[in-house]
């Protein structure tokens, strides 16, 4: 399904670019209008599948206690990577721009956590009517953690409202390129006891109190580089700080949004399609 939906929204992108190809390659046509800074959240929900093709690179690079583990549950949420970033906005009418730019992100993105637990029965304790049993159990957590620092070539194509108003809303198809100049996973692990029992064959545990918590030092792999391309359909308004003032009308706040795709290709290994939406501030400054 991501699949598809990947496709018709690149299908929608080149028949975007088909309609105006010879207004877009004649770039002599347009003129620098606009400068923009902004800070985007992406939200990214990792699925099973995305988290075991990353759990492949962590066999490969890491040590080899991680194969034994269960996946924790916990792995499975939502995760937010940021980005900070400038673009050049061109212009050839009042209602049409391209806009190319660059972005930059220094953040931990996938993480898988594993748990293994160990149990020692030390008492049996016996009753009229049941069986008690007594353990200790030792518990590990380790959690592999990607952290990536990438940079990204953006391009967006975009159609705005009256920009004489204060208020602009701008729609349009953007796409971007990635690449992780920096690719490591940093391990995590730490451990306890804690007192399990069983009682007619079902196991209660007792968290309220736990021993013996240790928690090792990180440790850092260098890994693969990660090379990304993502397709989206940005949206968002431009709020004029004044309609009066000479230069405050020239100053926009841009709220950004947009919904798209984004495929990561780990060099060496299986890559992943994923879905994501963003949402971030900029400062928007007409030449």
């Amino acid at each position: 399904m991501r699949k598809l939906l990947f496709i018709i929204l690149l299908g929608l992108g080149f028949t975007s670019y088909s309609q105006d190809t010879t207004e877009i390659i004649d770039l002599g046509k347009y003129k620098f209008s606009a400068i923009s800074i902004y800070s985007d959240a992406n939200k990214y929900e990792y699925t099973s599948d995305d988290l075991n093709l990353m759990y492949d690179i962590i066999r490969e690079n890491v040590e080899s206690e991680f194969a034994f583990h269960s996946l924790f549950p916990a792995s499975y949420k939502t995760k937010s990577v940021s980005y900070n970033g400038i673009s050049f906005i061109f212009t050839r009418s009042e209602l049409r721009s391209i806009e190319f730019g660059i972005s930059f992100s220094s953040q931990e993105n996938r993480t898988n956590w594993f748990i293994y637990d160990k149990y020692v029965r030390v008492d049996t304790i016996p009753d009229l009517d049941h069986t008690f049993y007594l353990d200790t159990a030792y518990r590990r957590f380790q959690g592999a953690i990607e952290d990536l620092t990438t940079l990204n070539l953006n391009f967006r194509k975009i159609h705005r409202s009256n920009p004489k108003k204060s208020f602009i809303a701008y729609g349009g198809f953007g796409f971007s390129m990635g690449l992780s100049v920096v690719s490591r996973i940093i391990t995590q692990s730490y451990q306890y006891t804690y007192l399990k029992y069983e009682i007619d064959s079902l196991d209660y545990f007792n968290f309220s109190k736990v021993y013996d918590y240790q928690q090792n030092p990180d440790k850092i792999y260098e890994v693969s580089q990660s090379l990304f391309a993502r397709l989206y359909i940005p949206f968002g308004v431009n709020l004029a700080f004044s309609t009066d003032d000479s230069f405050f009308k020239k100053l926009h706040i841009d709220i950004r949004s947009c919904f798209g795709f984004e495929h990561q290709q780990v060099f060496g290994n299986a890559g992943y399609l994923r879905s994501f939406y963003t949402f971030g501030l900029g400062l928007r400054y007409a030449i």
